[in-house]
């Protein structure tokens, strides 16, 4: 680990994937990858679920 010029550590990648961090690594990497497919859905399924309601103005005002 290195440290800055104000004294504050500054991990590396190495030891971000090393042994003992590689399962907090995939969790984080997992959650990410959860929320964003998570975010696709939900805008490309929108359209489709208010069309088969009625529309925008089914829904709600607009204005």
């Amino acid at each position: 680990m290195t440290t800055t010029a104000t004294g504050q550590a500054m991990g590396t990648f190495r030891e971000l994937l090393g042994p003992g961090r590689i399962a907090t690594s995939i969790v984080l990497v997992g959650g990410v990858a959860l929320q964003a497919i998570n975010l696709f859905l939900t805008t490309s399924l929108m359209p489709t679920a208010i069309s088969a309601i009625g529309g925008p103005n089914a829904v709600g005002p607009t204005g």
